[in-house]
């Protein structure tokens, strides 16, 4: 496999959008860079720090490697997905206060005590950035998470069964960000992209993202194999932008308020023309 240095570089900065909460701009150069010389900074001075405490030392490597892995070769994840690395952080600090000091390895890194100090400052220094940036930034979370929610997927949900439209035949695209709707409503939709029945999403062989007018081309094929003649409730993340003279689309509502953008909602009735 070859080494992918802009993706390395964005997996990297993951970890420092986990500890300040911002996430470098993968199409500049500049801030990848910045951002990983900060985050992999941080990352050797808690290395060290924890280099007296084996245990936690062994627990923050592994956890970080395994997240860091998956970012790489699997999936970049979003900036939820991110706070795992931040959680692995605060463990290790956390339990390492539980274990006794061995300098041991700490020797064999021909650390002397006065650097070791001068590394601890630092840490402490970084670290207190880190809380302090969480501090304000789950303040701001909170309060907008007053306003918007999160996800429309509930108000989605809600508006589907008040208008009585949980039992209609659902065809619901992209699949990922339509099982917060499936668990709502407890059922299972037609998703394009594994051309079949679910409800969570299974990154498998055989599911592959698909294009507006595939969903589309698939909606004509299931009306034409219907045994009685049925509109199709078609539920999309993102505005429909295409259309197809064979298909009689109907905009239904939409659903906007949310922090995600990929889990915004948009209800259509689609009919053979």
């Amino acid at each position: 496999m070859k080494l992918d240095m802009r993706h390395l570089l964005r997996s990297i900065g993951r970890i420092f959008g986990s500890y300040f909460l911002i996430i470098p701009a993968h199409k500049r150069w500049i801030d990848l860079i910045f951002c990983t010389v900060i985050a992999l900074f941080v990352v050797i001075l808690t290395l060290i720090k924890l280099s007296k405490k084996p245990v936690t030392l062994f627990l923050y490597i592994i956890a970080n490697c395994v997240i860091f892995a998956f970012t790489y070769l699997k999936f970049l994840g979003m900036p939820r997905h991110f706070g795992h690395l931040y959680l692995v952080l605060i463990a290790s600090l956390w339990l390492g206060t539980y274990y006794q000091e061995s300098p041991a390895l700490l020797n064999k890194l021909y650390i002397r005590p006065n650097s070791f100090k001068f590394i601890q400052k630092w840490h402490h220094i970084a670290f207190m950035l880190i809380l302090y940036t969480h501090f304000l930034g789950g303040i701001y979370s909170f309060s907008k998470d007053l306003i918007i929610p999160f996800s429309a997927s509930r108000e989605t949900a809600q508006y589907i069964q008040k208008a009585g439209l949980d039992n209609e035949f659902i065809v619901a695209s992209r699949d990922a960000n339509m099982a917060p709707l499936a668990g709502y409503l407890n059922r299972k939709f037609y998703y394009p992209e594994i051309k079949s029945i679910g409800s969570f999403t299974l990154f498998k062989t055989g599911r592959q993202g698909v294009e507006q007018d595939e969903i589309l081309s698939q909606i004509n094929s299931l009306l034409k194999n219907q045994d009685e003649q049925k509109k199709i409730l078609l539920i999309l993340n993102q505005k429909l932008n295409v259309n197809r003279n064979d298909l009689k689309i109907v905009p239904i509502k939409d659903f906007e308020r949310g922090w995600v953008d990929s889990e915004r909602y948009y209800l259509y009735w689609v009919d053979e023309a």
